[in-house]
């Protein structure tokens, strides 16, 4: 019976520090296609873009395509928000900024842009949605920035992506949906190691056959 305590706290340790990976892999990507738009954001307006969750892990990294005007000179700031009824919601999940001169000035780009979230990578589930927040105190034109959507204006409209929409917003936490112009963006999720999940089941006939032991 001690044996296999021991062995049961141990596995739960190792499971405590070991359950992920540590470089995610690309789990949700969408890259405007022909017929791009960009949707301005500056001090005044922020605009998001909803995705659906594609695989059970660890999110750890954010990527955008936003390019800038040549004289914006503020930060770009990057955000993960919860949802609700489909549109984000107040709470933070994790953010991080972005120096202006880091971000390309080509119009429209598709080049993708982000951070690894570091410390704040956070658990995610397959299903589940949230939002990525874009906002910046740099000024209105010619000092904003623009995030390439794909234009469902063009003729013909450019496909969406399938998994949510974008929104804007001209005030805290008041968010409208943006008419179908999906931004660009890639998300990357650490998924559990196969040696992990092996050790996770180890683990589980071991506290299950304590427990036995203990309703006999």
């Amino acid at each position: 019976m001690g044996r296999l305590v021991t062995f049961a706290i141990t596995i739960a340790v190792f499971l405590s520090t070991h359950t992920y990976a540590g470089a995610g892999v690309v789990d949700q990507v969408w890259e405007p296609p022909q017929y791009r738009f960009g949707a301005a954001f500056y001090s005044g307006q922020s605009l998001a873009q909803t995705f659906t969750v594609g695989q059970t892990g660890i999110l750890d990294r954010v990527e955008v395509t936003v390019s800038r005007t040549p004289t914006t000179n503020k930060p770009l700031v990057v955000e993960i928000h919860g949802t609700f009824n489909g549109a984000p919601s107040l709470g933070v999940l994790a953010s991080y900024s972005l120096d202006a001169a880091s971000l390309p000035t080509t119009l429209y780009t598709t080049t993708f842009t982000g951070k690894d979230l570091g410390a704040q990578a956070f658990h995610v589930f397959a299903g589940e949605q949230l939002a990525i927040v874009l906002s910046s105190q740099t000024g209105n034109y010619p000092d904003w920035y623009l995030w390439t959507t794909s234009d469902s204006a063009a003729t013909p409209p450019a496909p969406q992506y399938p998994g949510g929409m974008s929104w804007a917003s001209s005030s805290f936490n008041q968010w409208g949906w943006s008419a179908a112009q999906d931004a660009g963006f890639r998300t990357f999720v650490s998924v559990p190691e196969p040696p992990t999940l092996a050790l996770a089941a180890i683990g589980g006939v071991a506290l299950l056959k304590m427990r036995r032991r203990k309703w006999r």
